[in-house]
């Protein structure tokens, strides 16, 4: 009889324990999602690109597994087990040579290091009384929102736009579902596409350090299944660090056409979360969030709470 290895029960009968069987969950995705990363970054990267000839009997327009196996110099067979998701030992340098080869964005390698390495990260899901205080003193719109990109805070001129009450539900303060769900969200973005396609950039990237977040990936079934735009964008596997400055146009009703750069900080000791400040890039803009600051100065600010137990999400009627 062959002895328990690490994978038997306590008992030596073989069954895996709840934390042994969420550990091979998880190494199962991580092996999918790696698998599909590496043959979507493949498929992208046309022969022109990578300056290789383009033949004439070429079938699809991206690189052949032996293409990328050539420009990283490694072996096809080891590049196709890799591309396959089979459990092999992975060098850094070895990692190095096949993002050069597939021309990987600073995005795209981080995340290919994240998931070969499965690198383990929390979501969080509050801010400190300090961190909201900051907001409330901020004279423009102003938002912290996690690696999920759930809002966790805001201040009252950023409510003012987003309305961030207006809608219910367990996803009611996630940017990406609002983006895609809600139809007031969706017609505040004056062109809807640009923001959007970032998020689900960024999201992606932050995926690969937090694959044993339930919470994530509820968000990611949730709207694959309710949004064909969101489910095309994320099967692109494309990843994004959001820019620390990028011009954003919002169609509030009652203000018309606001025009912000939006600019990101990083918080320190809170990995994944963003400070996001919507800083007037014209005059007009300038004006009326000054006066909509005067005039809701006394307006208790958005605290950080977690929406109601429900559906994923609704407009509130």
């Amino acid at each position: 009889m062959p002895k328990a290895g690490p994978g038997s029960g306590p008992d030596g009968d073989g069954a895996s324990t709840p934390l042994e069987a969420t550990a091979s969950a998880v190494e199962s995705t991580r092996r999918k999602e790696l698998a599909g990363f590496l043959r979507a970054r493949r498929g992208a990267l046309t022969p022109e690109a990578a300056k290789l000839p383009t033949g004439k009997r070429r079938r699809t327009p991206g690189l052949r597994r032996e293409e990328v196996a050539q420009l990283a110099d490694v072996g096809v067979t080891w590049y196709t087990w890799l591309e396959q998701g089979r459990n092999i030992h992975v060098s850094r340098e070895t990692l190095e040579r096949i993002a050069h080869a597939l021309r990987l964005t600073a995005s795209d390698k981080q995340y290919l290091f994240d998931l070969v390495n499965l690198t383990r990260e929390s979501v969080t899901d509050k801010v400190d009384h300090p961190v909201q205080s900051v907001l409330d003193a901020l004279a423009f719109p102003a938002m912290v929102a996690n690696a999920r990109l759930d809002v966790l805070a805001f201040n009252h001129l950023l409510d003012a736009l987003y309305q961030m009450d207006a809608y219910e539900g367990r996803f009611a303060r996630n940017l990406i579902w609002r983006g895609f769900m809600d139809p007031v969200r969706r017609a505040l973005y004056a062109e809807w596409s640009e923001p959007m396609t970032a998020l689900v950039g960024f999201l992606r990237s932050q995926y690969a350090s937090r694959m044993e977040d339930t919470s994530f990936e509820d968000l990611i079934t949730e709207l694959s299944r309710s949004s064909p735009e969101f489910s095309r964008m994320w099967r692109g596997r494309a990843t994004e660090k959001l820019l620390l400055v990028n011009d954003l146009r919002l169609s509030a009703s009652r203000l018309g056409i606001l025009s912000f750069q939006s600019t990101r900080f990083i918080l320190a000791d809170r990995p994944g979360d963003l400070l996001f400040v919507l800083v007037p890039a014209d005059d007009r803009t300038a004006a009326i969030v000054e006066k909509e600051r005067r005039g809701l100065g006394a307006t208790p600010s958005g605290k950080s709470r977690r929406p109601e137990p429900g559906s994923s999400g609704r407009v509130k009627r």
